[in-house]
């Protein structure tokens, strides 16, 4: 039974990685619009979450509302933005 629910976490946990990595294409676009983050860690890119480039743009102090939804995410789990960072990841996103 144990293996059952190990399983059964694994794929949630892989379809809301699917869902984060889906909203961060589908909404590119407008995030980059309404965000106006540097042009290297852009919204977009399919593969990478939208804590990933939430992360980058705090790193590069590029990005005011991401810094605000990192303090926020932060609240859920300590550093969550910085710990998602992908950093092979983004380079196929709306520029």
């Amino acid at each position: 039974m144990a293996l059952i629910g190990a399983s059964m976490s694994r794929y949630l946990w892989n379809l809301l990685l699917l869902l984060d990595q889906s909203v961060n294409t589908v909404t590119g676009p407008l995030l980059n619009l309404i965000l106006r983050p540097v042009a290297t860690a852009r919204f977009g890119a399919p593969g990478e979450t939208l804590s990933s480039v939430f992360g980058k743009n705090v790193d590069a102090d590029a990005c005011s509302g991401c810094k605000l939804i990192c303090k926020i995410l932060n609240l859920i789990q300590s550093g969550h933005c910085q710990k998602s960072i992908e950093p092979y990841e983004g380079s196929d996103a709306d520029s």
